[in-house]
């Protein structure tokens, strides 16, 4: 078994291989290959589905006049309707490295693919949406660069000693406001009402020294009552003293 899968052929000593007979290859000469497919496509005439990856029997062939820049040839490739067997072809497409269809059948999926000048377009649209965003970022940052600096300023020039002195002569201020409120209130009503302020100042008055009065009368009377007493209790202290002196 292993005699029949050798890969190094036998040559004999004289074996001239100047001597083997050229075949020229035909011009646009086809063979058979084995292939898979390369996109979903579906048949034109019965609309079976041929799925990619599918293994086919080809038929490989140049195209004629076909070349990519020059020095890559175009193939084109013939396959057929795995149902009703119509013929279906595509080829390559080295510029976007894809495989194009040509008959038989339709792709059920396409690329999108931009023309140059939608390549240019979309690149200066890109070109632009990138300058809008740089500029906005800029002047976001020169913003926050700013309010930093003016935030650090007002801290750098912030004394706790003057904003107390201020907070004292508001305070001083509005208390002195309040006073003179306060006078000024008490004046109007002085200016407005004299005579009942006269009432009411006797009324005040007389009750004070009534007050006065009934304290000091109060206070005699008290005084009276203390010394009533003193009197009675001497009285009766002295009176035992005196029925002994008889009794004897």
């Amino acid at each position: 078994m292993s005699e029949r899968k050798v890969l190094n052929k036998y040559y004999s000593s004289n074996f001239n291989p100047s001597k083997i007979p050229c075949v020229k290859r035909k011009e646009n000469n086809s063979f058979e290959v084995r292939l898979m497919v390369p996109f979903h496509i579906r048949c034109e005439t019965c609309g079976e589905y041929i799925y990619r990856a599918t293994k086919l029997n080809a038929r490989k062939e140049d195209a004629i006049g076909e070349t990519y820049l020059n020095d890559i040839q175009i193939y084109r490739f013939y396959i057929r309707c795995t149902k009703c067997l119509r013929e279906i072809t595509f080829k390559t497409d080295p510029k976007n490295n894809d495989y194009e269809l040509e008959h038989g059948a339709t792709r059920l999926f396409q690329p999108t693919r931009s023309t140059p000048d939608e390549k240019e377009d979309l690149d200066r649209m890109m070109l632009l949406e990138k300058r809008t965003r740089d500029s906005r970022r800029e002047m976001a940052d020169i913003q926050e660069l700013e309010d930093i600096i003016e935030f650090k300023n007002r801290r750098a020039n912030i004394d706790l000693e003057q904003i107390l002195n201020e907070k004292h002569n508001r305070q001083k201020q509005f208390e002195q406001e309040e006073d003179e409120a306060e006078s000024r209130q008490a004046f109007n009503k002085s200016v407005s009402s004299p005579d009942q302020d006269d009432i009411q100042s006797e009324e005040v008055l007389m009750h004070i020294k009534k007050r006065k009065t009934t304290i000091s009368f109060d206070q005699s009377n008290n005084t009276k009552q203390k010394a009533r007493k003193e009197i009675s209790s001497m009285i009766i202290r002295k009176k035992p003293a005196s029925i002994t002196k008889n009794i004897h």
